[in-house]
């Protein structure tokens, strides 16, 4: 793994590269330390690999050079800092990049990420058995879910229901689960409250567990008894429908969104649909790359992200429906999810 962090920086030029993000410390070298507001990172060149560590913490892992918190740690990373042209991941903090670039005017300091995130992009046969293996326990526990809604219940109730299964089922959540009722559900991040649903409401469930490091995300909207906005759930359904259908050799992250956009703003809701069609997925909930208008990247084999199209009607109520994806050999989609998507509404 580490050749193929340094053909990267190769193909960008760079002489140095700082890694300071947690999750990628964690894939390259299975580093695993929490060091509160202490700085971690390790600096790679073509020649040699340094973790720069505060003296509290051991590990066996890598060339290490301790250093005490009464020590000056910008000097100790300056004089690592090896090269010319260097990357700095996305991570690093302020503080740090910052004293880098305003005392070395002779470097020149890049974002560096993408060096690590092309590789983090693309998952293994065994990462992806892992994620599949999350997904399945996240559809498990929505089918529990589901069949346990009943007028009367509070948001915070089934957010607290969800988090006990996983924890039930040996997970824990990799995100805060969303709950939103109703026009609740116009805030696509809305924060679940002690709101009680009512009849035909909709009810929105965001929800994702970690498996042996690696994250599920799935959403599914429902309605008790009756569904009083049959065309927006029909548009969202299409929508992610049609973009799953359209991923194929050669179509860019940009390509697919457009799919879903298209058929959102055809059938007059355009306005209302105010994300990204979807991110990247693994060691985090979201990683590179998105799913979006912006992003012209095309889409390879391996790779693993959502699908999640919206509605958010203002004062009128919320649809969302999302599908994680793994892009097989072929280089078409494989859905990771199997809750059913076509009957929404819940009989009770």
């Amino acid at each position: 793994m580490l050749n193929k962090v340094r053909n990267e920086m190769k193909n960008q030029q760079l002489d140095g590269l700082w890694i300071t993000d947690p999750n990628s410390l964690n894939y390259l070298f299975e580093i695993d330390i929490e060091t509160g507001e202490r700085f971690i990172g390790v600096y790679i060149t073509q020649t040699s690999v340094k973790l720069v560590l505060n003296k509290l913490f051991t590990t066996n892992k890598l060339d290490i050079i301790y250093y005490y918190d009464h020590q000056d740690i910008h000097s100790i990373i300056a004089r690592l800092t090896s090269g010319t042209k260097i990357g700095l991941d996305k991570t690093m903090q302020a503080q740090y990049a910052l004293n880098l670039i305003n005392n070395h005017p002779e470097k020149e300091f890049v974002n560096g990420s993408d060096c690590v995130d092309k590789l983090r992009a693309i998952k293994t046969k065994e990462q992806i058995n892992k994620m599949i293996k999350a997904s399945k326990l996240n559809d498990t526990i929505m089918e529990i879910i589901r069949d346990e809604l009943e007028v009367g219940m509070t948001e915070i109730q089934i957010r607290d229901r969800i988090e006990e299964l996983f924890y039930e089922y040996g997970s824990e959540p990799c995100f805060t689960t969303i709950i939103a009722f109703g026009d609740h559900g116009t805030d696509p991040h809305a924060i679940p409250t002690n709101r009680i649903l009512k009849e035909n409401e909709s009810i929105i469930i965001d929800m994702g567990c970690k498996v042996d490091d690696y994250c599920s995300d799935m959403t599914r909207t429902y309605f008790m008894n009756s569904n009083p906005i049959q065309e927006i759930y029909d548009l969202v359904l299409e929508a992610n429908t049609k973009a799953i259908e359209a991923i194929k050799p050669g179509v860019t992250f940009s390509d697919i969104d457009k799919v879903a956009r298209d058929i959102i703003t055809k059938g007059g809701y355009g306005d209302y649909f105010t994300h990204r069609l979807g991110h990247g997925i693994g060691q985090e909930v979201h990683e590179p790359y998105d799913v979006s208008a912006s992003n012209h990247q095309k889409v390879l084999p391996g790779m693993c992200f959502s699908i999640e199209p919206g509605i958010y009607k203002p004062k009128v109520d919320g649809v969302r429906i999302e599908d994680l994806v793994y892009i097989n050999e072929q280089g078409t989609a494989e859905v990771l999810n199997h809750v059913p998507k076509n009957k929404p509404v819940l009989k009770k």
